[in-house]
């Protein structure tokens, strides 16, 4: 569990049958070293929850294509394979994972379309592209030299 903010905690749980009951225990330790293992509590005193119905997150259904030239020194083509339109970006990071760039954002039109970045500015290494939309994400390594 990661804590969020002052008393929120996030977990990722993992996937369930369908109409499973689920019941979840937590281990603490506490200042002192003592360590336990209990139930979740919730107001009522135990968490517990059903699952009913899956909800589907639809993929991205699009991919970095070509990426030319690469390795690169000056204007890189990225080719977008796309079977479908989507709102999403395509950016550019470091190896540190720091936005280095936006290539495009907003509309991605169905069909193979091409966009271009000018690396000729940028350190010699590795970045990766990232392509997303609201649900999904798509990676592809492009080298600078």
């Amino acid at each position: 569990m990661t804590n969020t903010s002052a008393n929120q905690w996030a977990a990722d749980i993992p996937a369930q049958s369908l109409g499973s009951t689920i019941e979840y225990y937590i281990s603490a330790v506490s200042n002192s070293g003592k360590s336990q293992l209990r139930p979740l509590t919730a107001p009522l005193g135990h968490f517990q929850f059903s699952i009913i119905n899956f909800v589907d997150i639809a993929d991205l259904n699009a991919d970095v294509g070509r990426v030319f030239p690469n390795p690169s020194s000056g204007l890189t083509c990225i080719e977008i394979n796309n079977n479908k339109g989507f709102n999403g970006a395509l950016e550019l990071f470091d190896i540190l994972g720091k936005k280095i760039a936006t290539i495009h954002e907003g509309n991605f039109i169905k069909g193979d379309r091409k966009y271009f970045i000018d690396l000729s500015s940028y350190e010699n290494g590795a970045y990766l592209l990232v392509l997303t939309n609201q649900n999904s994400v798509k990676t592809s390594t492009i080298f600078k030299n």
